[in-house]
């Protein structure tokens, strides 16, 4: 039997939603991190391919959940092996579609 565990869940990186011709990927991008994504994460770390845009998209849907990162900063995440091990992978949350 699996116990409860206080899940934390970070996607951190470039989400490549910069640039005009990309805009229209980044309400289907949030979406799918705040609403469809289960568990949600608990950080998005957006670096700097993610688009201003995208930023200020993630921060009204995670609130401080979003936190701008990029070039310099470090992310250290201690894990507890034995929590770990019960960690399953996300899943998407049915019957909601993003396309």
């Amino acid at each position: 039997m699996l116990k409860p565990i206080n899940r934390r869940m970070q996607i951190v990186g470039g989400l490549h939603l910069a640039g005009p011709e990309l805009a229209d990927r980044i309400k289907p991008t949030v979406d799918f991190l705040s609403r469809a994504l289960v568990p949600a994460p608990t950080y998005v770390l957006p670096m700097h391919c993610s688009g201003f845009a995208a930023k200020i998209a993630l921060e009204a849907a995670l609130g401080e959940g979003c936190v701008p990162a990029g070039v310099g900063h470090k992310v250290v995440i201690n894990g507890i092996p034995d929590d770990e091990a019960n960690l399953r992978p996300p899943s998407i949350r049915s019957p909601y579609s993003i396309f």
